[in-house]
């Protein structure tokens, strides 16, 4: 089989391809922030989630910098939800996943939302360490690690 291109549809770009298109499709009507952050988790965020990172591959990289800043655009809308830090936290390790095996062209609009996400990402995860144990300082920390390696890696 042939190595599938942004334009030929192929295989090896489909998982990803289907999760961003149907997160497209189904965002169009402005789903709650509680609404959004189902759809994240049930789209982006089963134990499948390296095969979305590995299928980004097969995208040109502006194709996969506008997916990266619409999922950010997405992720930092349900950030306000009771309960999103885990899910906001599955999405930032897909996305440096994804930015460390694609090479992504993100303009300047999009780096806005990604920056916007990671600020949002990082007061969740900040404020919830602090309300809580040594475990979700951990995970706070990691979360931090996974941020600035999405900024390194642009």
């Amino acid at each position: 089989m042939a190595t599938s291109t942004s334009t030929s549809g192929g295989g090896g770009a489909r998982p990803w391809r289907t999760a961003l298109l149907t997160l497209r499709d189904e965002s169009v009507a402005s789903p709650s922030p509680p609404a959004l952050l189902a759809l994240l988790r049930r789209l982006l965020l089963p134990p499948s989630s390296p095969s979305l990172a590995a299928s980004a591959a097969a995208l040109s990289p502006h194709e996969v910098g506008s997916d990266v800043a619409f999922l950010a655009e997405k992720a930092a809308a349900a950030a306000p939800c009771a309960g999103a830090a885990d899910a906001l936290r599955g999405v930032c390790h897909l996305i440096r996943e994804v930015m460390c095996k694609t090479n992504t062209e993100i303009d300047s609009s999009g780096w806005l939302a990604v920056l916007t996400f990671l600020h949002e990402l990082v007061k969740c995860s900040v404020e919830g360490a602090c309300l809580k144990g040594h475990c979700d300082r951990t995970s706070a920390l990691n979360t931090l690690s996974d941020c600035l390696q999405i900024l390194r890696l642009d």
